[in-house]
């Protein structure tokens, strides 16, 4: 036999009455929770089968009438909170429609450089000669008259 076996052998003689018998209500009731905690009953509902640890007594009567009051009124803020929230991101996302609309709109560098250069007329000419010269060279100046 393997030496598990041997050492569970000298268990198989115990006598279990008279183990209970010897033990006090506190170590009773210790091995009464281990017990529960191990091997719970399965005919007891999920939610009951914990047992209740609190040693805390009750503050007061229950008053459901005030709880549900207050689980009105905290829903009612919460309502309002989440309004307010809703209208304020509206109102930014306004604000941010306006202020897109507002900005200059600049062409990109690619279509600026595919537009075709502006053609020059002789009043071009003219404006640049007189920006450019002083009066003794404007007298040189052609000017040629389109009818």
């Amino acid at each position: 036999m393997f030496g598990y076996r041997r050492e569970l052998r000298k268990y198989e003689e115990v006598d279990e009455d008279e183990l209970l018998a010897s033990l006090s209500l506190e170590e009773i009731q210790e091995l009464e929770q281990e017990m529960d905690d191990l091997d719970p009953d399965t005919n007891v509902p999920i939610g009951l089968r914990q047992r209740d640890q609190t040693a805390k007594t009750p503050e007061g009567v229950f008053n459901r009438e005030a709880l549900l009051k207050y689980w009105e009124e905290e829903n009612k803020k919460l309502i309002q909170e989440e309004r307010q929230d809703a209208k304020l991101s509206q109102d930014v996302d306004i604000l941010k429609e306006l202020r897109n609309s507002l900005k200059p709109s600049v062409k990109p560098r690619d279509e600026v450089a595919k537009l075709p250069p502006p053609q020059k007329s002789g009043r071009d000419d003219l404006m640049a000669a007189i920006r450019g010269t002083s009066i003794f060279s404007l007298k040189r100046v052609r000017f040629t008259v389109c009818l």
